[in-house]
């Protein structure tokens, strides 16, 4: 079951630094609070020619798609029905594919459609602790400190700050960021 964990930890991980998500986006919280974590149904994957491929669909199926969006229903913010799309990606760290694998893990289980991306078994799920466990693994496995970061300071935020500055130094707006 450990693996499991894992495995979503690391997909979750993947799809907040590229889509710039806040913990209470993708994790499982141990308070209420206004946002409402992304469920399987708020995630869309989409074919090149524009139509839908369903959430149901094989695995095979969904790492073809071409892009996928993710339905945010309720922010810290108080904004509702925003839409957060992300074209798919020649590379390892796709978050098409990340959420293509994590999707299919939780409909191959027979969950419902409002299960939480962060559901890995009953009872269980990714929490913020597990990405900032996760983060500051990395961060000490690429010897950040030797640069300067103190590990105190990472945790889930440093996905969403170090996503915003990936996509600046690759040249893209600050108004898309």
């Amino acid at each position: 079951q450990n693996w499991k964990k894992v495995k979503a930890t690391t997909e979750l991980t993947n799809t907040a630094f590229c889509c710039l998500l806040q913990e209470e986006e993708y994790t499982k919280g141990t308070k209420a609070t206004r946002t409402v974590s992304f469920r399987v149904e708020d995630v869309t994957f989409w074919r090149q020619d524009g139509t839908p491929i369903p959430n149901t669909a094989p695995l095979e199926q969904l790492t073809q798609a071409h892009s996928v969006t993710l339905f945010l229903d309720n922010q810290k913010n108080g904004e509702r029905g925003a839409t957060i799309l992300h074209t798919a990606c020649q590379s390892w760290f796709c978050p098409v594919q990340a959420l293509a694998r994590r999707v299919s893990t939780i409909m191959s289980t027979g969950m419902a459609q409002r299960t939480p991306l962060s559901y890995v078994t009953p009872g269980t799920y990714v929490r913020a602790q597990n990405v900032t466990d996760l983060v500051k693994l990395a961060a000490r496995a690429t010897n950040l400190v030797a640069q300067g970061y103190d590990l105190k300071r990472v945790g889930t935020h440093s996905l969403r700050a170090s996503g915003a500055m990936a996509l600046k130094l690759q040249g893209t707006a600050d108004t898309t960021i």
